[in-house]
């Protein structure tokens, strides 16, 4: 064998290894967000975090965390807050760890994150959300009747 048949079959090697590196980000990107559909509600789990954007104020959804914490028997242990963000950390009869972040989107938007433990646990995450949600102001629209 000469040298001359050998560079171009190394030299299109190389083109191969390099389209296959160049495309692996895409593949593993797609890979990743290929997940079952959430059920419709304005909530996300990612990393063991629950998310939802409730439409209450900083204050009222800090009441109603602190409300929720309570009626589901949660010692609450750390409490923070300011004007756009407030923490709470608590624990369950079991003694796992529940921490709640609360941030002001807006002065009538507010998002919620919840983490139980380490690595999460969606179904706690989602009941203490729906026990939360049932301690917010509910939403009312005045009804003006009409005049004849």
């Amino acid at each position: 064998m000469n040298n001359h048949t050998l560079r171009p079959s190394r030299a299109l090697f190389r083109r191969t290894v390099a389209l296959a590196l160049a495309s692996l980000p895409a593949a593993l990107s797609a890979c990743a967000t290929s997940r079952p559909a959430e059920p419709a509600a304005n909530y996300t789990q990612v990393v063991g975090e629950l998310e939802a954007i409730e439409r209450a104020t900083l204050d009222q959804s800090w009441d109603a965390s602190l409300t929720a914490m309570e009626r589901l028997g949660f010692v609450v242990s750390q409490r923070d807050r300011s004007d756009v963000e407030a923490r709470i950390l608590a624990h369950t009869q079991g003694g796992r760890e529940v921490r709640i972040r609360i941030s002001k989107d807006t002065t009538m938007l507010s998002r919620i994150r919840i983490r139980v433990g380490t690595f999460g646990d969606e179904s706690l995450s989602r009941l203490i959300l729906e026990r939360i949600e049932t301690h917010l102001p509910v939403e009312t629209a005045e009804v003006t009747p009409a005049r004849p």
